[in-house]
């Protein structure tokens, strides 16, 4: 049994951490709640491996979080609503797993988060309009889920969007006119989907400064896909 100073010095360690990145060296088994002991960290990632079960909610405690990267692993249930405390959170990484349930709207307090992808998942229902208050977002990629409802109108704040990627879902309707605020939009991406059939119409309508859009089979029965 190792000795309580050895525990000690063990923790004292770990508090000293900062950056943790074991992604690409197949780990495997799940996250440890006791991971909320690297309590200074600012980086941890641990993508490419094959992490399984639930995202602990421990992970919230990290408040010095910065980069959180989880990608491709084989996660299951819920985007743990506890990341909505790691307020100093830059980029979330979580694509390529199983996650399900809806996406979080404590995911929204997490105004200076530049990076936020959650594609190839198995989450449903409408992204949240509170959304529209990550104002830092560069890069948004959604696609490739069961996500559903309409785009928000709240989206025309985020005016630092570079990359938009809502592909592969079930959104409908049309877009929303505030949209016409994103002139930093340069690649947006709404195919497999089943928006109104004005779509392509209206995002060329919108005067973006689009290089890339994708708009193939966007409301099921249509095809457009331009790069310039």
């Amino acid at each position: 049994m190792a000795s309580p100073y050895h525990e000690l010095y063990v923790k004292m360690k770990l508090d000293q951490l900062v950056r943790m990145d074991f992604s690409y060296t197949e780990l495997y088994g799940r996250i440890p709640s006791s991971i909320s002991h690297i309590s200074n960290i600012s980086s941890l990632c641990l993508n490419n491996n094959h992490l399984r079960g639930e995202i602990p909610d421990e992970l919230g405690l990290l408040v010095n979080l910065v980069d959180l990267t989880l990608s491709r692993n084989e996660f299951t249930g819920r985007i743990p609503a506890s990341f909505g405390a790691l307020k100093r959170l830059k980029i979330l990484g979580l694509c390529h797993n199983r996650l399900t349930g809806s996406l979080p709207v404590e995911l929204s307090a997490l105004v200076g988060l530049k990076y936020l992808s959650s594609s190839y998942n198995r989450l449903e229902g409408c992204i949240p309009v509170e959304y529209g208050n990550l104002v830092e977002l560069n890069c948004l990629v959604l696609d490739s889920n069961r996500l559903s409802g309409h785009i928000p109108r709240s989206f025309g704040n985020l005016k630092s969007l570079q990359y938009l990627s809502l592909a592969e879902n079930q959104f409908q309707g049309d877009l929303p006119e505030e949209l016409s605020r994103l002139q930093n939009l340069a690649m947006l991406f709404l195919n497999e989907n089943r928006f109104s059939e004005s779509v392509i119409a209206t995002v060329f309508g919108l005067g973006l400064p689009i290089r890339c859009v994708n708009l193939v089979n966007a409301c099921g029965n249509n095809r457009a896909m331009i790069c310039r």
